[in-house]
């Protein structure tokens, strides 16, 4: 008997015998020579050789041949390896048949092959079993610069050990992605630019992945999808979050109320403690009459509002007590420690600094948030936050509110940090490093900001004041570029 090395030398020796003397064949063409080259040293796998054999035997003849004319090639099994060969010379024979003018679509079809071998076990050991999703992966490996060597080498690396290093991604604190990544190749430079922003369908859920889970459910090993919005990292559950990212809970009915329906009652608090019934200090800074309209806590009208309550001096204790109550409303499930976050940035007089109010109330809404999102029938939440920047590549780690205060400056919160009438702004949004996106045909409106100085000096004493519910525009309003849409 032959041994397997003895007859692959065999059909070497035979393949180049053959070459020289037969007419010109598709076997002249280099990508047909590398599939050849591929299924003689034995980098083909039975799966692919399969496929290959039937899609060179519907070149050869659309109509379907006798079923023991071409038999697919038999599943290696130890002992058998002299019927391989023979499947290997089987295909080899289809390959020298083909029309040289087929050899871009065999080339294509071998290529696909290949890779899927790999990609769509892949997909499927990560939950991704949507098949327009492996095709789109598949898809960005195939448009890939890079030899298809180099891309089936990822594949393989993508479906075993991954390219991540996970253990440190689950580090608190800031980095560089590229540095989590431990596999350098052109197709992975290109690929990862395009994961980055890549969206899963959903498989049993509702919710397709967001923006960055899908990069690292791809790239990484021991990281698996779970619930929407969250990935199971070596065991622990984490929640990754892009640009203009939004922290809601998922604790069910009554987490949240309803701002629109209380507005009102904190609008008339608000009056009161600025001693002016229907007009207020803030009118005309903002162009907001509060007994008609809400005072949403935007960037420029916190800053009207905290430079009113200076010139007001309503005191310490009424304040909190109004913004304690609306907070309760706001977040039902909220701890007196947790609005603490907000009540401690008032001062003695009732004003407060606008940048850390913002800042106070979005703690709030973290620790609600970590708070709302333990599973109830476990008791566990998530290990931390992985916040991602995907045009710098960064990220930062976050697994409690004081890594959060110590990384604040690293963070930028949206300047509409709270809406009565819009229910989402209930979490408000916020991004690691500084959001970039591409700006849509229509610009927003230009954002007008206050100057604190001018609505002092505009209000200061009481007698001061007019009676008016017009809306004269601020004496020295400063304007913004226009941000782009989030």
């Amino acid at each position: 008997m032959i041994m397997t090395n003895d007859l692959r030398k065999l059909i070497n020796l035979i393949s180049e015998a053959e070459e020289l003397t037969s007419a010109p064949s598709s076997l002249e063409d280099p990508k047909i020579k590398e599939i050849a080259k591929d299924i003689k040293q034995g980098e083909v796998s039975q799966s692919v050789l399969g496929k290959l054999k039937h899609f060179l035997v519907s070149l050869l003849d659309p109509t379907p041949p006798p079923s023991n004319e071409y038999p697919d090639p038999p599943i290696e099994e130890a002992g058998k390896q002299s019927k391989i060969i023979s499947a290997d010379l089987q295909i080899y024979e289809l390959l020298k048949r083909t029309k040289p003018e087929d050899a871009d679509k065999v080339w294509a079809f071998y290529n696909r092959a290949m890779l899927a071998d790999h990609i769509i076990p892949m997909c499927i050991s990560k939950d991704i079993v949507k098949q327009d999703d492996q095709d789109r992966i598949l898809n960005l490996f195939i448009n890939a610069p890079g030899t298809l060597e180099d891309k089936v080498s990822l594949a393989a690396q993508l479906e075993g050990a991954g390219v991540i290093k996970t253990k440190e991604l689950l580090k608190p604190g800031s980095g560089s992605i590229d540095k989590l990544i431990n596999y350098k190749s052109v197709v992975l430079d290109n690929i990862k630019t395009k994961l980055i922003n890549f969206k899963v369908s959903p498989s049993t859920t509702a919710v397709n992945t967001g923006d960055g889970e899908a990069f690292f459910l791809i790239l990484g090993s021991g990281i698996n999808k779970l619930s929407p919005g969250d990935l199971n990292v070596l065991g622990r559950e984490i929640e990754v979050k892009a640009q203009g990212a939004r922290l809601k809970g998922f604790g069910g009915k009554g987490t949240y109320g309803d701002g629109a329906t209380y507005w009102p009652k904190f609008n008339k608090q608000l009056i009161g403690l600025l001693k002016r019934p229907g007009v207020t200090y803030l009118q005309d800074a903002t162009g907001v009459d509060l007994s008609s309209e809400p005072l949403h806590f935007g960037s420029a009208a916190t800053t009207a509002l905290g430079a009113a309550l200076k010139v007001a001096k309503p005191g310490e204790k009424s304040v909190k007590a109004m913004f304690d109550e609306a907070l309760k409303h706001i977040y039902p499930k909220t701890t007196p420690e947790m609005r603490n976050n907000v009540l401690n940035t008032i001062q003695s007089d009732g004003s407060f600094d606008p940048e850390e109010f913002r800042k106070g109330w979005f703690m709030l809404t973290y620790e609600y948030y970590m708070a709302t999102s333990i599973d109830k029938k476990t008791g566990v939440g998530f290990d931390g936050i992985l916040f991602i920047h995907q045009p710098s590549f960064t990220y930062n780690y976050i697994k409690d509110k004081a890594q959060l205060e110590k990384d604040w400056s690293q963070f930028q919160l949206n300047p509409g940090l709270y809406n009565w009438t819009d229910a989402p702004s209930i979490a408000p949004k916020i991004t690691f490093g500084k959001e970039e996106r591409a700006r849509k045909s229509k610009a927003k409106a230009t954002l007008q900001k206050v100057d604190p100085s001018a609505v002092t000096a505009k209000t200061h004493g009481v007698t001061g004041l007019k009676p008016t519910r017009s809306k004269p525009a601020p004496e020295t309003p400063v304007t913004s570029t226009p941000r782009a849409r989030r």
